[in-house]
């Protein structure tokens, strides 16, 4: 039975390079769910309006057409990505 929903945590990277607060989001994993950091909030896709989208698949997908990057959630954490 795999589970219907999941917390993302995310730390924001504002322009300048200070990482924001640590923020988290509850997703719905049985469809699709675009995730804007600027607002904490699931937003229906348009352009570079999110920043990560998360697949009924349990897969994730980088808005890289935007700009959108990844980082360690926390700076002392190896790797391009902390999953709890």
């Amino acid at each position: 039975m795999q589970p219907r929903d999941a917390t993302l945590a995310y730390r924001r990277h504002h322009a300048g390079g200070t990482l924001g607060e640590m923020g988290s989001i509850m997703v719905d994993l049985s469809g699709l769910a675009n995730i804007d950091f600027s607002t904490g909030a699931v937003v229906e896709r348009s352009g570079c309006n999110w920043d990560l989208a998360v697949l009924p698949t349990s897969s994730m997908e980088l808005n890289a057409n935007c700009g959108v990057g990844s980082f360690p959630l926390d700076s002392g954490s190896p790797g391009a990505a902390v999953l709890r």
